[in-house]
């Protein structure tokens, strides 16, 4: 069933609900008002039979000029005998009261509604009983019409109360119609620039630009998807080239060759697979969504990581390298945040001097890694996170360009900030803080 049909069938039920029993409630009161007025009087006439029998009668007249009583009396001895009664009796039941309590009845006699009250009195010097009655079938059928009326009344509230419910869950349901057609749309046609009104106010609104969000949000991954392909299929290609040239010239001319020509193009055959081999890691490494990765979070000390860095460099390189500082401890995937500030360390070693030094700066979650290289030209600055974003001058130097792109890929992913500056005194500042 439709959230509009049950919108519709919810505010139905409601109103009817809600009519029946304020119907219930206005009848239950009318009845007993009107029972408590008949009652009164009923009480009033017994009481004034004690002294004189016939003065609870009251002549009517009714339509055509005739004379009628508008009260039965009758008088019973205490064998239950009646000795006295009104011409209108229609034999009413000798329904009597015990001891000196007052009876009060409803009796139905041919088809016809009576409210009796009996009482004690005292008939030719011994006890005997009075009932008075009052034929009330004209009130309870006016009541039985004004019953159906209302039940008709409620029925054609109720049916406009569902309506209505359905007029308004149209409305209201139109947004999220729109957003289940254009989620169709999008699934059937991969299309991510969908028009959606987020401009609604209230849930509606606030779904529709989560929504557009989430579609911006997609069509940004596969901007970035299929530029990494594009880029990753270039940079693939220069390596792969050189191999095969390198491969093709040993098949063509292995026994022309010199055993040092034939070294030298195994060695630049093994480079160029060596390579390969970084540049596919690395692109493994931005492909992966490293905010849904296997690596269990935990607490890391960035002093710790930031020692065990540097230790590891030291066994590499010999520009030496320190750490200086106080880290804080964050939350984090461990291997990831690890293969981030080896790679900003990576790339200091490439651009320092043999005797420069590289250091490792950390205060509380940031962490900034100082070299003593030529730093970064300014036009450069905006774009050295960007993949495959190699400068006029790391065009000749070993590398993918990917280095310095995954260390934003797992910052960003950990919540945090990637930045970039020149020193005054020489070289450039990289790092992230968490």
């Amino acid at each position: 069933m439709s959230l509009r049909w049950r919108w519709a069938l919810t505010l139905g039920t409601v109103a009817a609900v809600a009519i029946g029993l304020s119907i219930a409630a206005t009848l239950g009161l009318a009845a007993r008002q009107f029972r408590n007025q008949v009652d009164e009087d009923l009480l009033q006439r017994a009481q004034s039979v004690v002294d004189e029998p016939f003065r609870a009668l009251r002549p009517v007249t009714r339509p055509g000029g005739v004379t009628d009583l508008d009260a039965i009396v009758r008088v019973i001895d205490p064998s239950g005998q009646v000795v006295l009664a009104t011409p209108n009796d229609p034999g009413l039941r000798s329904d009597l009261p015990e001891r000196d309590q007052v009876l009060l009845a409803s009796q139905e006699v041919d088809d016809r509604l009576y409210r009796v009250v009996s009482r004690r009195i005292e008939v030719r010097g011994s006890d005997g009983f009075v009932q008075i009655g009052i034929d009330i079938t004209r009130d309870a059928r006016a009541v039985s019409v004004l019953i159906r009326r209302l039940l008709v009344i409620g029925l054609g509230a109720t049916v406009a109360a569902g309506w209505i419910g359905w007029a308004l869950a149209g409305r209201a349901t139109r947004p999220i119609r729109h957003l289940s057609e254009v989620a169709g749309e999008v699934a059937r046609t991969e299309r991510l620039d969908a028009e959606l009104d987020t401009d609604a106010a209230g849930e509606v609104g606030a779904l529709a630009r989560s929504f557009k969000s989430m579609l911006d949000s997609l069509a940004t991954s596969r901007r970035q998807q299929q530029s990494l392909v594009s880029n990753a299929s270039h940079e693939l290609r220069t390596p792969l080239t050189a191999l095969r040239t390198n491969l093709e010239t040993l098949q063509r001319s292995f026994d022309r060759l010199t055993p040092e020509q034939r070294q030298e193009l195994v060695g630049a055959a093994v480079a160029e697979v060596h390579e390969l081999a970084e540049l596919s890691a690395e692109l493994v490494d931005l492909a992966t969504d490293v905010r849904h990765s296997d690596e269990p979070t935990a607490s890391i000390d960035l002093g710790d990581l930031a020692q065990r860095v540097a230790d590891r460099f030291a066994r590499r390189t010999s520009v030496p390298i320190q750490v200086e500082g106080e880290g804080d401890e964050v939350e984090g995937r461990l291997g990831q945040i690890d293969r981030a500030l080896t790679n900003l360390v990576s790339n200091a070693v490439k651009w320092s001097p043999p005797d420069g030094m590289i250091r490792i700066v950390l205060a509380g979650t940031r962490v900034t890694v100082l070299d003593d290289g030529p730093g970064i030209a300014p036009a450069d600055l905006d774009h050295v996170f960007e993949r495959f974003y190699r400068s006029d001058a790391a065009r000749t130097t070993p590398g993918s360009g990917l280095g310095l792109a995954i260390v934003e890929h797992v910052v960003a992913a950990h919540g945090g900030s990637v930045f970039a500056a020149n020193r005054p005194e020489g070289g450039a500042a990289v790092g992230f803080v968490l």
